[in-house]
């Protein structure tokens, strides 16, 4: 039986302005999996387990955030966060 799994994709932002947040850590919750954003706040995590998956978003000087997503077999899931300092 093959493994189940999709992709993850979003973008992190400053709740305040929308400035996108570069260096931000997300890790999917359990699974040893995450990404930094790049300098435009984006990120992508691939081959993440389907089913609904916790996110944890961090960033110095700001404050964490966790969210779910649900993530189909072969889908891509679409989370955007904006973070608060």
């Amino acid at each position: 039986r093959q493994r189940r799994a999709g992709t993850i994709r979003g973008r992190v932002t400053e709740a305040a302005n929308g400035q996108p947040i570069a260096a931000a850590q997300i890790a999917v919750e359990g699974q040893g999996r995450g990404a930094s954003t790049d300098d435009d706040g984006r990120f992508t995590i691939a081959d993440v387990p389907a089913g609904r998956q916790r996110l944890v978003v961090r960033r110095i000087g700001f404050e964490s955030q966790t969210i779910t997503v649900t993530v189909t077999d072969g889908g891509t899931a679409t989370a955007d966060v904006a973070l608060v300092r």
